[in-house]
């Protein structure tokens, strides 16, 4: 942020926050009807008050080195979205836009992709199980895979190991990565991740050539940024 209060990104982003929040679902009340499972994670229970968050999109993708791989709109409320990411190169650096669309690389590489959302109309599956609540709205279909429950990691420079042996990270360009200084003025880059076994760490991403931040008052800076992680092999 500048001295001002605003983002660096620009006018369209100024003065705007975005806060995610994983949680599980409450027990269902008493007069709930439905179906309750135990062993799905956070899919315990489906009833005509629950609202499950299901995957929209699963793909493994290709991207050229410093190019980008942007996802469609037709895949449903992309912008509103979780997107999951986890590359095959273990020297590429990859994020994701704030908007969800674009996915970045600055190596040749492979990326598996996932899309999670809550905000679409359920498409009843021609053989497996549909459930319908009390407004006869289709609640639940095997035609999707569930968002299952992951782990809290907080990123750092140094890096943090997840509990996982493939993790994968909703990777937004979250954090501004100093590239170098000149005369007090800093050249700014977005915030990469890359992926090492299990270990994922931050760092500087595509360039940011328009943003500069006066940081004569600024001595060193750390970067410490809380994410989350899903289990790969739950979906590959």
């Amino acid at each position: 942020m500048s001295d001002g209060g605003t983002f660096l990104y620009g006018e369209q982003y100024e003065n705007g926050y975005k806060i995610e929040v994983y949680g599980y679902p409450k027990q269902a009340a008493s007069s709930d009807y439905g179906l309750f499972i135990g062993g799905l994670g956070n899919a315990v229970e489906i009833t005509h008050q629950s609202k499950l968050g299901y995957c929209v999109f699963r793909k493994k993708i290709s991207i050229s080195a410093n190019d980008t791989y942007t996802i469609l709109n037709t895949v449903p409320s992309i912008d509103k979205s979780l997107v999951f990411i986890r590359p095959t190169n273990q020297n590429a650096v990859v994020s994701i836009s704030r908007d969800n669309k674009v996915i970045y690389s600055n190596a040749q590489t492979d990326v598996y992709v996932l899309v999670f959302t809550t905000d679409f109309t359920l498409v009843p599956t021609d053989y497996g199980l549909n459930i319908y609540n009390q407004k006869v709205t289709l609640s639940y279909s095997s035609n999707y895979l569930p968002f299952l429950v992951g782990a809290n990691i907080t990123l750092t420079q140094q890096g943090v190991t997840a509990k996982f042996a493939r993790p994968m990270l909703q990777a937004n360009e979250c954090a501004e990565m100093i590239d170098r200084v000149y005369q007090n003025w800093t050249y700014c880059r977005a915030g990469g991740y890359r992926f090492q076994g299990n270990k994922i760490t931050i760092q500087p991403g595509r360039n940011l050539e328009w943003v500069f931040v006066d940081t004569s008052a600024i001595d060193y800076i750390t970067y410490s940024t809380p994410s989350y992680v899903i289990d790969f092999d739950l979906y590959f």
